[in-house]
């Protein structure tokens, strides 16, 4: 298969005390597989600002002012939720081009060194790869219970999907096509793109504290 063109997407809301850094370090991961010729060098960054009301925006401006290439956005102007801007996110990088895309949470508690591993199995001819997390060691007992309670009631709702999947995920660009052909704008995306019978792998990895502020999603949220 051909080095792939990649994409990150990052949905951010109120992110001004990681965002820089964030950025910083998964520029950094791109330029390394650039380097080893695992991804082509017009792989980039696509940030989502969910109607942030900090200086996340300015911070992303900046970002892309220093960046052009690498460093592409685009802002709500106002809080749609995460499964919104993580869908505005992959329909926007499937206008600009990629050959697939990988939606990380821009607080990088997901293990952004696993993203070599998602690119090597699109490689291996898969169309979705699920990112898995190895265990809850990082939640509270509050989390974790309700996470549980999650997963059960979508089990039972008939939605079969992996248990401790987050929106860490790789997918291609056949599958950003078949998703464009739905109308629905409220798709939930780790059932809709585990039921889309595309060729799926999976690849686990390990979930880090914050490295600054806090997280977006309250008791009522979650």
């Amino acid at each position: 298969m051909q080095t792939p063109k990649l994409a990150l997407t990052i949905p951010c809301f109120n992110e001004e005390l990681c965002v820089e850094s964030t950025c910083t370090r998964l520029m950094e991961v791109l330029d390394d597989l650039i380097q080893r010729n695992i991804i082509t060098a017009d792989s980039y960054i696509y940030l989502v600002d969910d109607g942030s009301c900090d200086k996340t925006w300015d911070i992303i401006s900046d970002l892309h002012d220093k960046h052009p290439q690498k460093i592409k956005a685009q802002k709500f102007i106002k809080n749609f939720g995460n499964q919104k801007a993580l869908i505005a996110g992959l329909e926007g990088v499937r206008k600009i081009g990629c050959d697939c895309v990988i939606s990380i949470d821009a607080d990088l508690q997901q293990d952004e060194n696993s993203i070599e591993k998602f690119v090597k199995e699109y490689q291996n001819g898969n169309d979705i790869v699920l990112g898995i997390r190895n265990d809850r060691k990082t939640d509270s007992l509050f989390k974790k219970t309700t996470a549980l309670m999650f997963y059960k009631l979508m089990n039972l709702l008939g939605a079969k999907i992996p248990v401790n999947h987050s929106d860490f995920r790789l997918v291609s660009r056949k599958a950003l096509d078949v998703m464009s052909l739905y109308s629905e704008k409220a798709l939930f995306l780790r059932g809709f793109f585990h039921e889309l019978g595309l060729k799926t792998s999976y690849v686990k990895f390990d979930v880090k504290q914050r490295s600054a502020g806090c997280s977006k999603f309250n008791p009522a949220s979650l």
